[in-house]
């Protein structure tokens, strides 16, 4: 028996409840997640169901994919399914054999506009070959319901790769500047993740620590060149100067929706544990996380990138010595840092290697 939205009065508040909780999600992956778990829950007809989406390169990926506990065979994506409602943007179904003489009903119905159409691709089993049509209509007010918060979440998408784009072109501008910085962003973009790794953040918070990581020195496109490419020590006044990059940086990234997280990397990656650090004198844990992870990746570079002035050390030589700098970083990243160096995450071998930002 399919539930519909003219159902009895407590069919129909179970309906909406399911509606509420499919709505309450905070990523495009945990909606499509949570949209199938629900149209399953509603329609036991449907033995499995996928969520694609044209996410990167004008491809169909599948975002989400939910089975019955009673199906059994083998899923096979009807690629005729999902060009017609591709081209078309209309519904479209077929009644296709998957294994011997079993048949299958499948149906693919379009949504979505902003980056792109997604398709929702359900199939039924041979005894539910009848239901296709009122499946589908299912689907269909369901999706009617969901798509402006999943064309939210696209715009979203679409919006953070603008942003990312226009502040990797910023840091390569910087790279161009400063000769010191060229490499440096993406080494101790490198290293911070090896510490996330550790730190066992979350996916997203890896993907904002890398965007925090790489433009954590984006605010010396204010720092005049002669301080940026000056081969020796700064005089006090200069010094004043290139100690004001993260404030500058903050500025330029904060109009990001990650303002938090991102913005709060770059503005304290030079903030000291026992608050010596600038521009704010922050101590402890009221250092943003990921500036606290920046800045021990940050000096990590800094001591074995061979700078004129400040020397060169191996990684085992900087890793130990850095080890030991309890009051000027946070111990608890220390520990993730010396446990990803010994791990093989942090060396001059894995500096230039650098995971791309999720879609």
């Amino acid at each position: 028996m399919i539930t519909r939205l003219n159902c009895a009065p407590s069919e129909t508040a179970a309906f909406l409840a399911g509606i509420t909780y499919v709505l309450n999600s905070s990523s495009l992956n945990e909606l499509s997640e949570k949209f199938l778990t629900f149209l399953l829950g509603i329609s036991p007809d449907i033995s499995r169901a996928v969520v694609f989406l044209d996410q990167q390169n004008g491809q169909i990926n599948p975002v989400a994919t939910k089975v019955q506990a009673t199906s059994s065979h083998r899923f096979s994506i009807n690629k005729k399914i999902l060009k017609a409602v591709m081209t078309s943007r209309q519904p479209a179904s077929q009644i296709i054999a998957v294994e011997g003489e079993r048949q299958t009903a499948v149906a693919g119905i379009a949504f979505g506009s902003v980056h792109g159409p997604g398709v929702l691709h359900i199939e039924l089993d041979q005894r539910a070959i009848r239901e296709l049509e009122p499946v589908v209509d299912l689907a269909k007010q369901v999706i009617e319901i969901v798509s402006p918060k999943v064309e939210s979440f696209q715009l979203q998408h679409k919006m953070n790769l603008l942003i990312s784009n226009a502040l990797a072109t910023l840091n390569a501008v910087i790279e161009a500047k400063d000769t010191y910085t060229s490499g440096h962003s993406q080494r101790v973009a490198t290293y911070s993740q090896a510490i996330a790794d550790v730190l066992c953040l979350s996916s997203k918070e890896k993907d904002d620590l890398l965007i925090s990581s790489i433009c954590h020195d984006i605010g010396k496109v204010g720092v005049p060149d002669a301080i940026l490419k000056k081969p020796g020590l700064l005089s006090i006044e200069e010094f004043e100067e290139m100690k004001a990059h993260p404030t500058i940086g903050a500025a330029i990234v904060e109009g990001s929706e990650h303002y938090t997280e991102i913005v709060g990397g770059i503005r304290h990656h030079h903030e000291r544990f026992d608050g010596t650090g600038y521009p704010d004198q922050l101590s402890g844990n009221a250092i943003p996380l990921f500036a606290r992870i920046i800045a021990v990746a940050d000096a990590f570079d800094a001591m074995t990138s061979g700078r004129s002035y400040a020397g060169y050390l191996s990684a085992e030589e900087a890793t130990a010595d850095l080890a030991q700098k309890t009051d000027l970083f946070d111990p608890e990243i220390l520990q993730a840092f010396v446990k990803a160096h010994t791990q093989g995450g942090i060396s001059l071998r894995t500096g230039t290697r650098i995971s791309p930002i999720a879609s």
